[in-house]
This record gives C-alpha cells, sequence and structure tokens, in this order.
C-alpha cells in the first residue's frame, strides 16, 4: 500500500487507515522507531504484566530470582524478640 506524505503545520505526516490500525493493535499513542533506515510504528502495550512470563524465566535462567533482604542481617536477626502492645 502506498501512502502520500502530507503537510500538517511545519511538519510531514501520513494517513494510516484505520482499518490498518485496527488489525495492529495501535490506538492512542504508539512507538516510533528507526531501524536500517527504515521507520517502525508499534502499538504501545497497556497490560503493565504483558512481559512478566519472559523475565521471570531469564531470572530463573541466570538465577537472579534469589530473594535479596537475605543477604542484610540486623540485630533483630541475631536476638530474640516479641511483640509488645501499649
Amino acid at each position: 500500500m502506498r501512502l502520500k506524505l502530507v503537510q500538517i503545520g511545519n511538519s510531514i505526516g501520513i494517513r494510516i487507515p484505520k482499518s490498518l490500525l485496527q488489525q495492529c493493535g495501535m490506538e492512542g499513542e504508539i512507538e516510533v522507531e528507526i531501524e536500517n533506515n527504515t521507520l517502525i510504528l508499534k502499538p504501545i502495550n497497556t497490560d503493565p504484566r504483558a512481559n512478566w512470563d519472559s523475565a521471570f524465566s531469564k531470572m530463573e535462567k541466570e538465577a537472579s530470582d534469589r530473594l535479596l533482604d537475605s543477604e542484610t542481617k540486623t540485630e533483630f536477626d541475631e536476638k530474640e524478640w516479641e511483640w509488645e502492645w501499649k
């Protein structure tokens, strides 16, 4: 598909048909990148947990999924203590 570049104020833009944007899941804002002299448009992922599964798998492979607080010792780790209600 060929699209014409159009003047928009001091900028230049393109009009992308709504059907194409819907097929790609694009609405509102999009991500724009340049790679090998090519303009790449990507939908912005609005699901904050979208890539968690791959991130957790990577952490497991790299053995970086351990608890960080186990490296920190405090006085409470050394002696017994109990709750006080006042």
